[in-house]
């Protein structure tokens, strides 16, 4: 009952036009719920005011209130409003350089977010395994302890936010010498490894890591609707959005610029990709099949490149840019060609030009298709 009375709220501050919140083409995000706790963005004091004005009037009708001493406002970007300063101040809402929603931290400083984010989780593993060091228990037994007890409580905020090398190299040396009984007897890779090839299957801290870098991809890709969807597509926007995750891209060459995080995401995801294994000595098939958009090997001026334009009239893999003969687009033929514009076309040559030599031969030579 609570959740349905809380989404009449939801609807409301969603559809009132004077509550902005961050803008993103035609999208908007302006809250971000899970139970009873609500994220609110606001963008102006105009909104402020209205959405204060709209959480007082859901209280007279249901009888839920804000509870004042739990609520906190953090300011973000450059330019901060003096009179919504004002209007925070007299609701006697904390303003705050750091937050905490759903158990994690976060704040501009990166220091204090490391500090508060993973110090105590750190603190908080010591004792934990500090509890089970003295039982009688077998290496397979210690190994279930970390994987039940320890590994969810540290992987909680790893996988939502950038964690520092150091920070890993400290929980991996927590938990091989909790494992192990002091100092390492046997080599890390011989626990880690499936029991099939003659290991303990240890958790391996940076391949769960990395797996949950992977499945933020994954997550990205699918047709769920989400709010963190809606960020992270207006970084990618530039280079295809979704698509780039279909294409052999370099994250160094892209013409993009990533939060860490999301640039964690996708070198994750390119290491591990079956797309990012095509090379300059690829078989006939897998270069026509290979989407030339944000390609590593289809570069101009050291960047991957990206035709909204022409990706949307049907040009996607090579194989689009080729002769039933495998011939590529002479100059002469995308010159004569009525379905482009002048740019386009410029565009359509500079691409084939940019074509790896090996590529060129290799379809010369293919006469299967």
């Amino acid at each position: 009952m609570f959740i349905i009375c809380l989404e009449i709220l939801a609807i409301s501050v969603c559809a009132n036009n004077n509550i902005q919140g961050i803008q993103d083409d035609k999208e908007e995000i302006k809250l971000e719920m899970f139970a009873d706790d609500v994220a609110a963005f606001v963008r102006n004091r105009r909104g402020l005011e209205t959405l204060l004005c709209t959480t007082n009037l859901f209280s007279k009708c249901s009888g839920l209130e804000i509870n004042s001493e739990k609520t906190e406002c953090m300011l973000l970007g450059n330019q901060v409003s003096l009179a919504a300063m004002d209007v925070i101040s007299s609701k006697n809402i904390r303003i705050k350089d750091t937050v905490k929603i759903l158990g994690v931290y976060f704040t501009y400083n990166e220091s204090q977010r490391k500090k508060l984010n993973f110090d105590e989780i750190l603190k908080s593993i010591k004792e934990k395994l500090q509890r089970w060091k003295w039982r009688d228990l077998t290496i397979l037994g210690r190994i279930q302890i970390v994987k039940t007890f320890v590994t969810p409580l540290f992987m909680y905020r790893a996988s939502l936010i950038c964690v520092q090398k150091d920070t890993v190299m400290e929980v991996n040396r927590l938990l091989f010498q909790f494992i192990c009984k002091g100092k390492d007897k046997v080599k890390r890779l011989s626990l880690v490894s499936d029991i099939d090839k003659g290991g303990l299957k240890a958790p391996h801290v940076e391949s769960i890591i990395k797996s949950q870098r992977i499945m933020c991809c994954k997550k990205f890709a699918d047709y769920q609707q989400s709010n963190w969807k809606i960020i992270f597509s207006h970084y990618l926007k530039n280079v295809g959005s979704k698509l780039l995750l279909r294409c052999a891209f370099d994250l160094k060459k892209l013409p993009i610029n990533l939060p860490i995080y999301y640039e964690e995401c996708l070198r994750c995801f390119a290491e591990y990709s079956c797309v990012s294994r095509v090379t300059e000595e690829a078989l006939c098939q897998e270069i026509r099949n290979t989407v030339i958009w944000n390609n590593k090997f289809i570069s101009i001026q050291g960047r991957s490149i990206f035709y909204e334009e022409l990706f949307r009239k049907g040009i996607i893999t090579l194989g689009d840019l080729t002769t039933k003969e495998n011939a590529v687009f002479t100059g002469f033929q995308i010159i004569t060609s009525s379905s482009l514009t002048s740019k386009e076309k410029f565009q359509l040559l500079a691409i084939i030009d940019a074509l790896p030599a090996r590529w060129r031969q290799h379809l010369k030579t293919c006469n299967n298709f």
